[in-house]
């Protein structure tokens, strides 16, 4: 996969609402879908002329990046997470993803963040997703 991440990594609680926090391409190759695909124990049949690359793992592929822009600490945890893919996408597509914070509350001493990542090719849209964080604000 081809992709270039934030190399300044961003401290959770000072992030706003509305802060974009990765605003990348990146294009998911044969030996990217493949690797995904053995390490979900799936498999393709390789003489497809054009391979689909599986809505998840785009958002996983996007999801990642994002993380690697913000610094979350031990023990932040996962707690919700909602996709919604438009259409599908072939192996090589070109891919843009945005990710902005859209919800960072302190409510009793546990910070909960909101990251909405959205999947485009070009100007059509291909996966809107939403991650909710929760991480203790000691650690924040």
């Amino acid at each position: 996969m081809i992709s270039r991440y934030n190399s300044i990594a961003l401290r959770i609680n000072s992030l706003q609402s509305g802060t974009i926090i990765a605003n990348e391409s990146f294009e998911i190759t044969e030996d990217d879908l493949i690797c995904y695909l053995n390490a979900i124990g799936s498999s393709i049949p390789l003489s497809s002329s054009k391979l689909n690359i599986p809505s998840i793992a785009i958002a996983a592929w996007s999801l990642g990046s994002s993380m690697k822009a913000i610094s979350l600490p031990e023990g932040a945890v996962h707690i919700s997470h909602q996709i919604s893919s438009s259409r599908s996408v072939c192996v090589g597509a070109r891919m843009n993803f945005l990710s902005s914070i859209v919800q960072n509350e302190l409510r009793r001493g546990v910070r909960f963040v909101k990251i909405e990542i959205k999947v485009t090719e070009g100007d059509r849209p291909i996966i809107k997703q939403v991650a909710t964080i929760t991480i203790k604000e000691s650690d924040a």
